[in-house]
């Protein structure tokens, strides 16, 4: 037996050290704020020990770089304070390096640490896997630990383009979540977490802060306004109850002010352009974070992407990403003339990206699923600083107000992602007439969604033939909303959206 591989597992144990030096920037002593979707993860942990509820197997699948490894750390330390201290924590990418893989790792843990086998253990344990795919056997150990260890929780992290393609036994153990760019709002509490001397005080809290909390209720009661209003009339009514005359929501946005001493809009533009990628929080130099995402963007598609698909080469996913940068229309017949690819592999490389989840495909609206597939389709960036640091290779700093104008639509169609889903949202493609942005078909009757920079004309909405609910236009230089009532339709400043 290698005391090499005994070290390494016995190192693994995850201690209060370990979680402070995880946890913690080195240069500002801050511990990282938490995302969101901390208290969802958190609450499977605690249902499953407090009421052996599923699931007890969370995948973390995303982006490079949008803080998964972070996450999966302070689900650690919750676990760690709250559950037990009984926590194993393996770098798979480092132990492959090793020459060991996951499944060798678990029976020495069973046979030289633990002394006893994971049938017959009996206390609560809990796994840590990060970047758990880059062990092809990844799957297959996950489902005897999950099948044989009954009290244990395992927590894997994992690119979306291998972890979500798990393989159909895993998928009924493991309940994938997806980890987004930061929310505008989860953007602000990291700047202001790591701004000197700043201190947020305010009367819904009862106490100072040292970040700025996003105000309560605000998304929850946007979202139901937004999207599942009866009407326009309703739609109204719901803004004003508990939106437009809200102290504290408009107080936040004065905050915002205060925490980057610039207009709201500029740290919108900070943010869609730059900082959506919580790896690139703390980065300032432009230049800097053009490189890196374009680093990571080669590191997806050279070894994640192309992992899923022997034959296909990481050159002709990145010369396709170069091209929907450019536009957003996915034309089969011009890319694939244009790539040297034949339309069916064009086809199959732009569905592989979106599973991925660099793009996100948004498929035409029709109620027919063969008019769908046969139809162009439209593809936006997850993250909008993937689409601006590939049009700064191909235009400079000269980049095309309307090449820019795709990256307010990245941030728009990546909320709509989150907060109604994919299948419920669709583009207009009429040989005649007006089409407008987006179909959103929550309810009985769909919503029209505009977006723009200036944008508060409402004739793309007040043209559409076919019967709508009412229309919303996002305006990214608006400042408070306007109704429109002769088209129902309500203008929306994009900073209000952000809230979502």
């Amino acid at each position: 037996m290698s005391q090499e591989i005994i070290n390494i597992i016995q190192s693994s144990k995850v201690t209060q050290k370990t979680l402070e030096t995880r946890l913690t920037d080195p240069i500002k002593n801050k511990e990282y704020p938490q995302r969101y979707i901390f208290v969802l993860l958190k609450k499977y942990i605690s249902d499953f020990y407090k009421q052996g509820t599923e699931p007890r197997m969370l995948g973390l699948a995303g982006l490079r770089g949008v803080g998964k490894t972070t996450l999966m750390w302070q689900l650690a330390k919750f676990s760690y304070n709250n559950v037990s201290k009984n926590i194993y924590a393996f770098n798979i990418n480092a132990l492959t390096s090793l020459g060991y893989n996951a499944m060798e790792v678990l029976e020495i843990l069973q046979n030289d640490i633990l002394k006893q086998r994971f049938r017959e253990y009996k206390e609560p344990v809990i796994f840590l896997f990060d970047e758990v795919h880059d062990d092809e056997n990844w799957a297959k150990t996950l489902k005897i630990l999950y099948d044989e260890c009954r009290t244990s929780f395992v927590i894997a992290t994992g690119s979306s383009a291998l972890l979500i393609n798990q393989t159909a036994d895993l998928a009924t153990r493991m309940k994938i979540e997806k980890i987004y760019p930061f929310k505008f709002t989860e953007f602000i509490v990291a700047k202001s977490l790591f701004k000197e001397s700043y201190s947020f005080n305010h009367p819904e809290y009862g106490k100072a802060y040292e970040v700025l909390p996003a105000p309560k209720e605000i998304a929850k009661h946007l979202k139901q306004a937004l999207f599942f209003s009866e009407n326009y009339e309703h739609l109204r009514n719901s803004l004003q109850k508990y939106i437009i005359h809200n102290s504290n929501f408009l107080n936040y946005f004065a905050e915002v002010e205060k925490v980057f001493e610039k207009p709201v809009l500029e740290a919108i533009k900070e943010y869609v352009s730059y900082h959506n990628i919580p790896r690139y929080s703390l980065y300032q130099n432009k230049g800097d974070i053009h490189a890196s995402i374009l680093e990571l963007v080669k590191r997806i598609v050279y070894e994640d992407v192309a992992r899923t698909q022997p034959d296909y080469t990481g050159t002709q996913y990145e010369k396709l990403l170069y091209r929907l940068a450019a536009s957003d229309e996915v034309n089969p017949d011009k890319l694939s003339n244009t790539l040297g690819m034949k339309k069916e592999e064009l086809e199959k490389a732009i569905m592989i990206l979106d599973r991925s989840e660099l793009i996100n495909l948004i498929m035409p609206h029709t109620q027919s699923m063969d008019a769908k597939l046969n139809k162009n389709k439209k593809s936006f960036f997850m993250s909008p600083s993937i689409r601006r640091a590939l049009l700064a290779t191909i235009y400079g700093s000269n980049v095309p107000d309307a090449a820019r104008s795709k990256m307010w639509e990245d941030i728009v169609v990546m909320y709509l992602c989150r907060v109604v889903g994919k299948s419920f949202i669709s583009f207009s493609s009429e040989k005649e007439g007006v089409n407008p942005d987006f179909i959103i078909d929550t309810r009985d009757t769909p919503i029209l969604l505009e977006v723009g920079t200036r944008k508060s004309t409402t004739r793309q909405i007040s043209q559409y033939k076919k019967e709508i609910r009412y229309g919303i236009v996002v305006n990214a230089a608006a400042t408070q909303p306007q109704f429109i009532d002769k088209d129902r339709t309500l203008v929306l400043p994009l900073a209000w959206f952000l809230m979502l």
